[in-house]
């Protein structure tokens, strides 16, 4: 008998502490998951800033180069260690540009 009060007393406590504990968790959920998904929009907003401001400077730079060759002047640039100088006007040079890293 007392087996059976034991069983009856720890469902009534489950089924209680279920009362208390669903809505607490429910706030819980429903408070954390909106921060979650703020918290989450805001790294992508940083990141899709970040990007969009080295996405101008890329432009900026593009542009800048495409003016100085546009009139006659040339651009100076390093890809893979090498220095190279690109003009317009020079047919000698594949590409238009030459490598003057040892140049002085």
């Amino acid at each position: 008998m007392r087996k059976i009060f034991e069983v009856i007393g720890a469902i009534v406590t489950v089924i209680l502490g279920l009362v208390v504990a669903i809505p607490v968790l429910l706030a819980v959920i429903g408070v954390a998951v909106p921060a979650i998904l703020i918290f989450v929009a805001a790294i992508f907003l940083i990141v899709l800033l970040a990007l969009a401001i080295c996405g101008v400077v890329a432009l900026m730079t593009f542009w800048r180069m495409r003016y100085q060759l546009k009139h006659g002047g040339g651009v100076d640039f390093v890809f893979n260690g090498k220095r190279y100088h690109v003009e317009t006007i020079s047919k000698r040079h594949p590409n238009n540009r030459r490598d003057v890293t040892d140049d002085v």
